[in-house]
């Protein structure tokens, strides 16, 4: 016999320690996912790499409302996440871990609020074991454990929406009508976050679970009188309207003006991204982001449908049916009655489906874009399984089938991780006889999350299903932490380190800096000025070319130039000026050139002005994306670089 959600009527002593302390495992392990090692590395290329250099800059021209990068105005997003890392500056100093705390904060609150709301739906036996999966899911996700451990906007954006999402899952499918102002609260600050798009996802996700939810419509008017709009809007435009009022004076209304034309319908349309456009993207991102999980979402999913539809099994659906046994039910007293209640199940999946549709739809496809959908998914599975578990264990075929099917899927998968832990340090090019933590951290992570996979499949055959669950999860959860930690540093290694090595030679050293054949945004952060990149070697002027005059003490003024070494031919070749190496190491150098002064591309506001509206909207530029500014701009430079080259 296989063990269902229920208790059993002599508890397993492990499944008793989980049903006594879930709350303290969740906030331990989530703080262990989210702050182990968190400073360990500096600031990383890509998209979280403008974000704390710009929360820097904003830090030292004392700019609390206009988001600037690269010494002019940042286009790209709304003012949250700013606000966000130089409040942790303010803690920690100026720091990678200032820059990633509260990134490790909000993941650790969605986390626990994902687990609270799985706890409060489920039936009350199993409310503990289900709001645990549901907390585990979201941890053991790798999208979560990587982006909770950088400072980028989608892990914010997820939280705020999050706490809508699942506000209003709490108070129409729990009864819990306490938690309407969280909904609005989540709403103002997401559109601090990034703009309209968080009401565009909100919206859509009560629409997704309205179709989904249809035979229960005869509660859909005191469902949506118990969110409280009337009060509700009015604390969300409390909390978003005084600063995008303030960036419109700031900025005689350039902002948002390009932000929304910009930033939100080129990007739909995809022109901040050119990468292609695939309908199976996200699909793969969600096997991935979701594994093991992953597994048996898809047998998930065609149950839900066949119950919707009324084509499914006629055994009751376990949520639906002990509802007036789950936590919220019992006590949300005379508030409303179960029947009054609508199905968290439904509703979860239709938060979750309507982030994937959306941004499968969007011409700009990014793997984080997902991030929203991973805590509505994680309650929409952590309920299903009550119904799955009982279903196997009254014998049902498909169920059975499905379930070893999965598990022998999981159980390749955990040999091949278990010995692939040991190989990649090796892919990493890291040296076995110089430990590091990356060269213990990989094959550590390898042998846990080979054990979770593994230690399922053998659970499974001795009929402990919810046992082996639960153990897998856990041990999953520290795999991936330690795995994804381990490669951000591994590769952090190889990347970025002998890059920000040669930053730290022109600490307290004026000069110009400049950037050849890549846009390495993280050196902003590091060298602590303008940073001019340039993608053509005539940028470099010779002296006597140089299209505007300059000072004496400007043209004395020293330059010096960044570039991945293979690429040092195409600039030394030129006329007129020579080339001293400052350093080099590993594949990057930094170069002090003489006789020469780069001429800059125009700032990202000349640029949007010189284009009408409409086609900023729709069309794509000869520019390219606009969304990074690749010269300094004019805001007052600092002492490192006071010379204004415009």
């Amino acid at each position: 016999m296989v063990s269902s959600m229920a208790p059993p009527a002599v508890q397993d002593k492990f499944l008793a320690f989980v049903d006594k302390n879930a709350p303290l495992i969740v906030m331990v392990l989530a703080a262990f996912c989210f702050f182990f090692r968190l400073g360990s590395v500096g600031i990383c290329d890509g998209s979280e790499s403008y974000y704390p250099s710009a929360a820097r800059e904003m830090v030292e021209a004392n700019n609390y409302i206009v988001p600037q990068l690269n010494y002019q105005i940042l286009f790209a997003k709304p003012i949250m996440i700013f606000w966000m890392i130089i409040a942790g500056y303010k803690l920690f100093g100026i720091t990678a871990f200032g820059a990633r705390f509260f990134s490790a904060i909000f993941a650790f609150g969605l986390t626990f609020f994902a687990y609270y709301s799985a706890r409060t739906i489920a039936p009350k036996p199993t409310g503990a074991r289900t709001g645990l999966i549901a907390a585990l899911i979201v941890m053991g996700s790798p999208l979560v454990i990587d982006y909770s451990r950088l400072s980028e906007i989608d892990l914010f954006f997820s939280a705020f929406l999050g706490c809508s999402f699942l506000s209003t899952l709490m108070i129409v499918c729990a009864g819990k009508k306490q938690f309407w102002p969280l909904i609005y609260v989540g709403l103002g600050a997401a559109l601090l976050t990034k703009g309209p798009a968080s009401l565009v996802i909100y919206g859509t996700a009560c629409f997704f679970a309205a179709v989904l939810l249809w035979s229960e419509r005869r509660n859909f008017a005191r469902a949506f009188w118990s969110l409280k709009p009337h009060f509700g809007i009015p604390i969300m435009l409390a909390i978003a309207l005084p600063w995008w009022i303030e960036v419109f004076r700031a900025t005689d209304g350039m902002f948002p003006k390009y932000f929304f034309a910009y930033e939100n319908f080129g990007r739909a349309n995809g022109l901040t991204n050119t990468n292609p456009h695939y309908w199976f993207k996200y699909p793969m991102v969600l096997l991935i982001g979701l594994f093991p999980w992953s597994l048996l979402l898809p047998a998930l999913l065609w149950r839900t449908i066949m119950s919707v539809t009324g084509r499914g099994s006629k055994l009751p659906d376990a949520t639906a049916s002990l509802a007036n046994e789950s936590e919220g039910a019992a006590a949300q007293g005379e508030a409303a009655s179960p029947s009054q209640l609508l199905d968290g199940k439904r509703f979860a999946l239709g938060s979750g489906a309507a982030v994937v549709t959306l941004f499968s739809l969007s011409h700009t496809q990014m793997e984080p874009y997902l991030l929203p959908s991973v805590a509505p998914l994680a309650v929409y599975i952590s309920l299903s399984l009550n119904d799955w578990l009982r279903d196997l264990e009254s014998g049902n075929g498909f169920v059975g089938k499905w379930t070893k099917i999965a598990s022998g899927i999981a159980l390749t998968v955990g040999v091949v991780l278990t010995v692939g832990g040991f190989v990649l340090p090796s892919v990493f090019k890291l040296s076995w006889h110089h430990i590091t933590w990356p060269v213990i951290g990989l094959p550590l992570a390898g042998l846990f999350l080979g054990s979770a996979l593994i230690l399922q499949f053998l659970r499974l055959r001795k009929g402990q299903t919810q046992q082996g669950l639960i153990s897998m999860a856990l041990l999953y959860t520290v795999g991936m932490t330690i795995g994804v930690e381990s490669g951000i540093e591994a590769w952090y290694g190889n990347v970025m380190k002998d890059l920000h090595y040669l930053c730290s030679l022109l600490d307290n050293k004026p000069g110009q800096v400049a950037f050849f054949l890549d846009c390495r945004s993280s050196v902003l952060f590091y060298v602590q000025r303008p940073v001019y990149f340039f993608f053509q070697p005539e940028r470099l002027v010779p002296y006597s070319k140089y299209q505007f005059k300059l000072s004496e003490e400007a043209l004395k003024f020293p330059l010096y130039v960044f570039s991945e070494r293979k690429h040092l031919p195409g600039l030394t070749g030129q006329k007129d000026m020579t080339f001293s190496t400052v350093g080099e190491r590993g594949k990057w150098g930094l170069y002090e050139v003489k006789g020469a002064r780069l001429e800059p591309y125009e700032t990202l506001t000349n640029t949007f002005n010189k284009v009408p509206l409409a086609d900023l909207a729709t069309k794509n530029l000869p520019t390219g994306p606009l969304t990074l500014p690749f010269g300094g701009g004019t805001f007052k430079h600092n002492a490192m670089d006071p010379y204004q080259y415009r």
